[in-house]
């Protein structure tokens, strides 16, 4: 009797882990594995800038590659870095080097102020 409620223990603790692994993993972030685009601004004044008019300013690609395990690259006029980020209530933070940038995620808009300017991005596509 002893043994074979052993065994039925060993066969459920054995289906319990066969279950457990086949359940699918969900994002972190609905961030993971997407890309933004910078798509626009308001200058310190309010005025709207759009992704055109930023560009002519010299803000050429800017993206934000949100991978998995937390690792990001943001690339800006030609550079890339590697940095870390992590999502909570909508709030963005990105770090690198030390520095950190927040952004917040509304209305699939992820903005960032920087010195009195907001930058906007959107997923791209």
């Amino acid at each position: 009797m002893k043994r074979r409620l052993s065994l039925l223990l060993a066969v459920l603790l054995v289906l319990s882990f066969a279950l457990v692994g086949c359940g699918s993993k969900e994002p972190a972030s609905k961030l993971e594995g997407t890309t933004w685009e910078l798509s626009g601004g308001k200058d310190p004044s309010g005025i709207e800038v759009t992704a055109e008019q930023m560009e002519q300013l010299g803000m050429t690609e800017f993206t934000l590659e949100f991978k998995k395990d937390g690792v990001v690259t943001v690339n800006f006029a030609g550079e890339s870095q590697d940095g870390t980020w992590s999502e909570k209530d909508g709030v963005v933070t990105i770090g690198s080097e030390g520095e950190n940038m927040t952004l917040k995620l509304e209305d699939d808009v992820l903005s960032m102020d920087q010195d009195g300017t907001t930058l906007m991005f959107k997923e791209k596509k």
